[in-house]
């Protein structure tokens, strides 16, 4: 009978514990001003205004600088040169004297092509290995 009344003890603490937690967690939103341009409150806001900061804040650039890209030798393209005949970007066909970057997993790029991707992502478009 003793056993029986220790848990219970045990889930009215658990029950109380969880109760305060989300008080606080109402408390904190309270705390922040609604209207505050540094910290919006996404939670709150409509469809419309959720598109409108994304439209404001922009872009984030996770890829490389130009001093990165540039460090990628680009060559001039020849038959048997590639085991690729067309750029796996724009789907172009490798044509002698275009500009091609071969990134080290071995995947072929129209140098145009490439340089773009690489300052948006750090990343191979089609296997996700580190470029260089």
């Amino acid at each position: 009978m003793m056993a029986l009344n220790h848990g219970a003890g045990v889930d009215q603490a658990a029950a109380e514990e969880e109760r305060l937690l989300q008080r606080a967690i109402e408390e904190s939103k309270n705390m922040a001003p609604a209207d505050d341009a540094a910290n919006p409150d996404v939670d709150r806001m409509t469809y419309e205004q959720l598109m409108e900061l994304g439209d404001n804040m922009g872009q984030v650039n996770r890829g490389y600088s130009m001093a990165e890209i540039a460090s990628i030798k680009a060559v001039n393209w020849y038959i048997g040169r590639t085991k690729d005949e067309s750029c796996l970007i724009c789907m172009e066909n490798f044509e002698g004297g275009k500009r091609v970057k071969t990134l080290k997993c071995g995947h072929d790029y129209d140098a145009a092509c490439i340089d773009q991707w690489l300052e948006k992502e750090k990343r191979c478009p089609v296997c996700n290995a580190v470029p260089f």
